[in-house]
């Protein structure tokens, strides 16, 4: 999308657990091969070290390296992290854009991305005073403000979630770029190379590299299916990103 013009530098980005990790990396403005580097090495440890219990540690690793001094002040304003607060037994949605320092931002990151008992053995995580877990929990697809105002959003997931969608009888639930996303102006799903099952699996487990290539290479496949059915209509093209996962 940034190759053809659609993701620009001031598009809003939003994202949930994994999520909310691309989209602080594609608004701080970091190479695509910078991420993809620091995407394989985190992959790596977590194959050869294993995942559940220190997945919050890695990952946190990875973003200390990964974002520069100042992200932070960047992507405030333009980046909305998705996080689910809980208080009393109930769950909401929050969205964070506002971010105090680069630590604050961290935390975002990874109080979204938080798998309860997975990501370090506890159910929960405190950030800013309060209980929270993975923002995809009560936010699927997250959508900045001025996309739920306009509809304007391209949402993106890396599951094949329309035909689950289906499954559930939310035949309406919106999705544009995914595995399974219809060809523009279709409501039938693609048939994805991978099910939810096994999408899951490495959701939690990393695949090894040359399985990680090939969904980059999927990747780039969806959503240029979506992107062809928009050529043309420049009127169309989005204004704001949304993604999970």
């Amino acid at each position: 999308m940034s190759e053809r013009g659609v993701l620009r530098d001031s598009t809003p980005l939003a994202g949930a657990s994994a999520g909310a990790l691309i989209a602080a990396a594609v608004a701080a403005k970091l190479p695509e091969d910078v991420i993809l580097s620091a995407m394989y090495d985190l992959c790596a440890d977590l194959r050869l070290n294993g995942t559940r219990g220190r997945l919050r540690a890695a990952v946190q690793s990875t973003l200390l390296r990964l974002l520069p001094s100042g992200t932070a002040a960047a992507v405030s304003g333009r980046l909305h992290v998705a996080v689910t607060r809980i208080s009393r037994g109930r769950l909401s949605s929050e969205l964070i854009s506002e971010f105090e320092s680069d630590e604050d931002l961290i935390q975002a990151l990874l109080t979204s991305s938080h798998i309860p008992l997975y990501s370090d053995g506890s159910p929960t995580v405190s950030f800013r005073g309060s209980a929270h877990c993975d923002g995809g929990v009560t936010d699927f697809l997250p959508l900045p403000p001025a996309a739920a105002e306009t509809d304007s959003a391209v949402r993106v997931c890396c599951f094949p979630a329309y035909s689950v969608a289906q499954a559930l009888g939310r035949p309406g639930f919106r999705i544009d770029i995914a595995p399974d996303a219809p060809e523009p102006g279709s409501d039938v799903p693609v048939s994805p190379p991978y099910g939810p099952a096994r999408m899951l699996q490495w959701a939690l487990t990393p695949a090894d590299d040359e399985t990680l290539r090939t969904l980059l290479t999927h990747g780039r496949a969806d959503a240029e299916r979506f992107l062809e059915g928009r050529a043309g209509d420049a009127e169309a093209r989005p204004q704001c990103e949304s993604g999970t996962e």
